[in-house]
């Protein structure tokens, strides 16, 4: 597992034959240990104290989970001796047995205590390493916040309230001459409409060209008026001249009657 290999290879650097970079992430393998590894590794390898010391509470949490598990099994097997050797009436051998069986029960007892106060240990020292690394990252971060705060020129980012204070004053005296300007070019636009150049319109003129429009509108109107009677007149006269011929044409057609009647009476 990982935590078997970290073991491994700590165990390596302590002996003096492995060494590892500043960063821990290269590990270099030495054909042989002795003074010469050990002072290479105090100037290659990041261990600590604390590192060592973790490693080898990890180390003696196997050993005496293997030794609790060993002497729960000669235990085991000593109590099935005595058993036997009772049915089979040999009472002091099996007494015997049993006396052996508490003693190593009593040892195992005695490395379950020991396990346990090693793991608190252990937990406890895990959790200081784990402490300092949040600790290590709270200043990275506080020295990443300052670095953010200094200017370009200093590599830093330029985010600090000084630089964004300047920032929104120039935006903003930026947007007041931008609506100074659009002022000054729409007076100009409506100053060069009048004759005067100031931008004012006589309302004296308006009024006379407001009486002119009315005029030219009663004009129109009145001339649309005559023509549609015209037009009525004439619809007239002629469903007058219609009638007057159709009623010649009847007059006709009665008199031509009369005559044929007449010719054959």
């Amino acid at each position: 597992s990982p935590s078997d290999m970290d073991m491994i290879l700590l165990s390596m650097v302590s002996a003096g034959y492995a060494a590892l970079s500043s960063d821990g992430d290269i590990v270099a393998i030495l054909p042989r240990g002795g003074a010469a590894a050990a002072t290479a590794n105090k100037s290659t390898s990041p261990l600590n104290d604390v590192d060592i010391a973790i490693f080898r509470l990890r180390s003696t949490v196997s050993t005496l989970e293997r030794r609790i598990e060993h002497l729960s099994d000669q235990a085991n097997a000593v109590q099935g001796r005595a058993l036997k050797a009772k049915k089979q009436g040999r009472t002091s051998l099996a007494v015997t047995y049993l006396k052996r069986r508490n003693l190593l029960q009593a040892e195992a007892d005695k490395a379950s205590s020991m396990l346990l106060n090693v793991e608190n240990s252990l937990q406890s020292l895990e959790q200081a390493k784990a402490d300092a690394e949040v600790v290590k990252a709270y200043k990275l971060a506080s020295d990443a916040m300052k670095v953010a705060r200094l200017s370009e020129e200093e590599g830093g980012l330029g985010l600090n309230a000084d630089a964004v204070e300047k920032l929104m004053d120039d935006l903003a005296e930026g947007n007041d001459d931008l609506e100074e300007i659009c002022s000054l070019i729409a007076a100009d636009a409506g100053g060069s409409a009048g004759p005067a150049g100031d931008g004012d319109i006589d309302e004296e003129e308006l009024m006379k060209e407001m009486e002119e429009l009315e005029v030219e509108m009663l004009a129109g109107e009145l001339a649309s008026t005559s023509l549609e009677k015209k037009k009525n007149i004439g619809s007239s006269d002629t469903a007058v001249a219609s009638a007057a011929e159709a009623v010649m044409e009847s007059k006709v057609e009665v008199e031509t009657h009369g005559k044929k009647e007449a010719l054959l009476g």
